[in-house]
């Protein structure tokens, strides 16, 4: 079944008009003409490839006020296969979307030998294009479409210019991104890039064509606290494109990887989607049919690419210097918060919270840190190691001095929620759990092992901490705070910040959970964070704005993390919506989990 047009290429005697140009007398079919125009106006785009001369053919259109209706037109006494194929490259169209209209139909032969897959049709089935169904195309009485594939012609003429050096020509066209996280203020975008893409769409996962039920699916997905999202605008020297790319991340601790990563055809060989995927982070990607870009083409990033400008709606501003080195050492808040960082950042390291094979790894405990920050403890490393924590589990950047304006942002949510074992030999205090309701492993019932994902693992664990450990559970007040200014103390100067853990979480003007643990450790941080008054903390509850961005106790909108971002890259991370400082615990509005978060 013929695909929906995109393009028509039009021959022009005996179809834009009634004659040959050349031998005199045409008439001119200002039917034809309206037609030309009335695609425009659906997003359907026109070219030209005919037998005559260039600029004679040029005077007339401009005369006619058709001329700029037309991208790529080529009009010379050259063999028209040929010609055909440069418009489909320039165009970067699938020929399948594609309408060559010839009245000689070895033209039209030429024309599907050259370039396979392009359909072909005779003058005579003009008259019904705007009635067939092939030519609905979408609503742009604006002409937006039009509008970008001029810049696109303009950026192709100047690039196929005689010895024009590819990426010298990219390096002079000043190519920006944008990235705009407000996904759902142009979801219908969002869902045409998803599900119109082909060429450079690498995942495919399409979502229903009806409008409404797009909107919901892909609300839903959004709305989970694991996903980050953004929608791609670029501009050069020749103009703006526009929003042509999307990316809708996953940013799990059993790994990160792209559920949807999609963008218009109109900047291929631009380098945009390699450039994006290398400031993401290079994140797991099951990419799905042919694909005209390859993300690993390139040792390095494409560096003819930079980020803005921009606003403060949202967009990446050019305004905003970039950071040298964001470290964030810490769970699922720290990790939302450094994804925005990383295209505004040199370098960026995560040393997140790890679940393996169902046991938790908390890396932002304050004993595991404080490990890091002292290092070089052999017999302690092996104690970790006995019960499957790793070696860069258990160091850190967090300590190490970076020119420039580096941030360092930490948490030390697993004091709250993950208990503490200590080694009898050495005296080593470790801390481990499981993924299920809070329990002394020890004392872990054989018929409890069932229940875990990898039940002889577990037991293996089990079995070592019966051997070696004493259970001790939650931390106690003084080590806490010996370890907590034992960290501080050894990190370097510079933009230090502290997620602080909170213990309500109030809804509907009703408190819905309150962990006295939580806020045990809260008030423990507070009265460490006295002595280090350069080190300041955030609380992402003061970057609610809604309440249902508040999706559980622990669990946030992305807009939420996003805002966070804003105020950490401005400096200005002490004030959220509410313009205080360090608030007091009863009027903190979120509430941490007692459970380690999972994803």
């Amino acid at each position: 079944m013929p695909e929906a047009v995109r393009l028509v290429i039009w021959d022009l005697d005996e179809v834009l008009w009634k004659g040959t140009f050349t031998e005199g007398g045409i008439q001119y079919d200002h039917g034809v003409h309206q037609t030309v125009i009335a695609l425009a106006q659906r997003g359907i785009m026109s070219s030209i490839c005919s037998n005559n001369d260039h600029a004679q053919i040029r005077a007339l259109l401009v005369e006619k006020g058709l001329w700029d209706y037309f991208i790529f037109p080529s009009i010379a006494w050259q063999p028209k296969g040929p010609r055909l194929q440069a418009i489909v490259e320039a165009a970067q169209l699938r020929p399948e979307t594609i309408l060559f209209v010839d009245d000689n139909p070895t033209n039209r032969a030429e024309a599907q030998h050259f370039v396979p897959g392009i359909q072909v049709s005779n003058e005579r089935v003009v008259p019904e294009f705007l009635v067939r169904p092939l030519f609905q195309g979408k609503d742009d009485r604006g002409l937006v479409r039009l509008h970008h594939y001029k810049i696109l012609e303009r950026r192709h003429i100047e690039s196929q210019a005689e010895g024009a050096d590819r990426n010298g020509f990219l390096r002079a066209s000043n190519i920006r991104v944008d990235i705009d996280y407000d996904v759902e203020a142009n979801i219908d975008r969002a869902i045409e890039l998803i599900n119109r893409t082909n060429q450079l769409n690498f995942t495919k996962q399409r979502l229903p064509e009806d409008p409404g039920e797009a909107r919901e699916a892909l609300r839903g997905i959004l709305r989970n606290h694991w996903i980050q999202a953004g929608l791609v605008r670029v501009s050069d020297i020749y103009g703006d494109y526009g929003f042509c790319g999307l990316y809708v991340f996953s940013n799990v601790r059993t790994g990160a990887h792209l559920l949807h990563y999609c963008f218009s055809c109109r900047i291929l060989h631009m380098g945009v989607e390699q450039w994006l995927y290398d400031r993401l982070g290079r994140p797991g990607i099951a990419v799905i049919g042919e694909v005209l870009s390859d993300l690993n083409a390139h040792d390095a990033a494409p560096d003819w690419i930079a980020l803005g400008p921009g606003n403060d709606q949202g967009v990446w501003s050019s305004r905003i210097a970039e950071f040298s080195c964001v470290i964030a050492r810490g769970t699922c808040d720290v990790s939302a918060i450094i994804h925005y960082c990383k295209p505004i950042s040199r370098e960026t390291y995560e040393e997140i919270a790890a679940l393996r094979h169902g046991i938790e790894y908390s890396v932002d405990h304050s004993l595991v840190t404080l490990h890091a920050a002292r290092g070089g403890d052999a017999q302690a490393e092996a104690v970790f190691c006995s019960v499957g924590y790793q070696h860069h589990d258990l160091t850190s950047y967090l300590f190490s001095a970076w020119p420039g304006r580096s941030v360092k942002l930490l948490s030390f949510f697993g004091d709250t929620c993950i208990p503490v074992y200590r080694h009898r030999k050495t005296g080593v205090r470790v801390p481990l759990a499981i993924q299920a309701p809070i329990r002394n492993l020890i004392d872990l019932a054989d018929e409890a092992l069932s229940d875990h994902p990898e039940p002889v693992r577990l037991q293996a664990l089990r079995d070592i901490l019966r051997a070696d450990f004493e259970y001790e559970g939650f931390i106690r007040e003084p080590d806490f705070k010996a370890n907590v200014r034992g960290i501080l103390a050894a990190i370097p100067p510079g933009e230090i910040y502290i997620i602080r853990p909170v213990h309500s979480f109030i809804k509907n003007d009703a408190v819905v959970e309150y962990q006295p643990t939580i806020e045990s450790v809260a008030v423990w941080l507070d009265e460490v964070l006295v002595d280090f008054p350069d080190i300041r903390s955030i609380s992402l509850s003061d970057f609610v704005e809604d309440q249902e961005e508040q999706h559980t106790a622990n669990f946030f909108d992305r807009r939420v993390y996003y805002r966070a971002f804003q105020a950490l890259r401005d400096g200005r991370p002490e004030t959220g919506r509410h313009g205080r400082s360090r608030p007091d615990s009863e009027l903190w509005r979120d509430a941490m989990p007692i459970r380690q978060i999972q994803g």
